[in-house]
């Protein structure tokens, strides 16, 4: 099924070459106005205790809707003009998909703000939290995590700028952003890597009870079954990690995976 998904998907793309008459303009509503389309709903996830597995379906399925309807119905707005329009979209289907259902579990709430201890609006989980453990704090680090923001967007984006440069054979850009990667790794090394969380987790237990979680969404029927196979190597790797910092970021990413679910 993998193989044929991939081939679908290849020939998809072949065919709609053929259609489009710039690529610059489809470059420009891919990174301008599609982006607006997820936005939303991928910033709500981490600091709005409240958002839901159904915000986040309908807020990235009014979103994609709104990006790709927006050409035809306004053929003169730009693509970087669009943005906004779907940005506002796409925020309002994730407000109607989170406030119109029910909230998700305190088990699992409370199981991803130990773990991740996010910034944002989750006062009431904290208190929860605080509640049954009362030695338990919020996460203290906001400047040092804000200068780990900062210096990672400088590290990523010369990442990626590299290889353009050799590419095009600007080697003494290239050599530029490839200082900036060694010193920004350096920095992140000391002030982000050397302090992740080292407590031990029951990592293959956990993941099952959220993997139960996380596929009862409104697009269980269609993708429960890959969900479930690609999900089960992890468990695998979490048990054979457990306790250590690389169970500790895979635990991270599936609580946001189960944060994005419908109980």
């Amino acid at each position: 099924m993998s193989y044929i998904a991939s081939f679908a998907v290849v020939a998809l793309g072949i065919a709609f070459g053929f259609f489009v008459g710039s690529i610059d303009s489809v470059i420009q509503w891919i990174v301008s106005a599609l982006w607006g389309g997820y936005t939303a709903a991928n910033v709500l996830k981490w600091y709005w205790w409240r958002f839901n597995g159904y915000g986040y379906f309908y807020g990235m399925l009014s979103g994609i809707a709104a990006s790709m309807v927006i050409p035809l119905a306004l053929p003169d707005v730009k693509a970087l003009n669009a943005f906004p329009i779907i940005l506002w979209i796409s925020l309002v289907g994730c407000l109607l998909g989170t406030l119109l259902t029910d909230p998700e579990d305190d088990e699992v709430l409370n199981g991803f703000y130990r773990r991740v201890r996010p910034w944002g609006f989750w006062g009431p989980v904290l208190a929860k939290v605080q509640a049954e453990d009362p030695s338990f704090q919020p996460n203290p680090d906001f400047v040092r995590d804000m200068f780990n923001v900062v210096v990672g967007i400088a590290w990523q984006t010369s990442l990626v700028a590299l290889p353009i440069y050799v590419v095009i054979r600007r080697y003494d850009l290239a050599m530029i952003a490839g200082a900036v990667v060694v010193a920004t790794s350096v920095i992140l090394k000391f002030v982000w890597y050397d302090h992740l969380s080292k407590r031990p987790v029951p990592a293959a237990l956990t993941l099952g009870v959220w993997l139960g979680r996380w596929v009862k969404c409104p697009l269980r029927e269609l993708s429960g079954h890959f969900v479930q196979r690609g999900f089960h190597s992890a468990v695998e790797l979490a048990a054979k990690l457990q306790g250590s910092n690389s169970a500790m970021r895979l635990m991270g990413w599936s609580a946001m995976r189960a944060r994005t679910s419908r109980r």
